[in-house]
């Protein structure tokens, strides 16, 4: 991951946002519903600092910190995600929706893409275990295209250091 610098454990939110100024609102932004409840971070209400929370757990923990409201990757490299730790999608056969406000704070050759990961789980299945599993099914955005599982599309625009809200709203079939 920065095959995506952002990650979902079952369903979690997460914001990789660095501009105090941004047009999205954060409040609302960055948050999930899973019919009845929402989850949603409170980095926009909180000091600068290296620890995310209690509700999020962070891989590596060092490598993530809240920044002008938001979380960020501060250090390069694969496999840098956030999960939430309060929810978990169980109930296969009812509809959810997950958002997540992304930003590039930084372009390079290397691009390993931010998004959502849903379906992380290990062998046992346990939210705890459930943090270091590395598979799912991805969605977002790498090298300027949409990336929705193992399929891509260029965008028209440079996304460059705006920021995007992905949004995925999931209905049984």
């Amino acid at each position: 991951m920065l095959l995506f610098g952002v990650a979902a454990t079952g369903v979690s939110s997460c914001t990789n946002l660095s501009n105090p100024h941004s047009s999205v609102d954060r409040k609302k932004a960055s948050s999930i519903k899973n019919g009845i409840l929402a989850v949603k971070d409170n980095w926009a209400n909180t000091h600068d600092r290296v620890w995310l929370g209690g509700e999020f757990w962070a891989n590596p923990m060092e490598n993530w910190c809240v920044k002008n409201g938001a979380a960020e990757c501060v250090s390069r490299g694969g496999n840098r995600s956030i999960h939430s730790l309060t929810h978990q999608l169980a109930d296969f056969t009812k509809n959810f929706e997950v958002s997540v406000v992304i930003q590039r704070l930084e372009e390079n050759k290397n691009d390993g893409g931010l998004g959502i990961r849903l379906g992380a789980r290990s062998d046992i299945n346990e939210y705890r275990s459930n943090c270091f599993e590395q598979s799912g099914y991805d969605l977002g955005i790498k090298n300027n295209e949409l990336v929705l599982g193992d399929k891509s599309t260029a965008l028209s625009d440079s996304i460059n250091d705006n920021d995007i809200k992905l949004q995925l709203i999931a209905k049984p079939a």
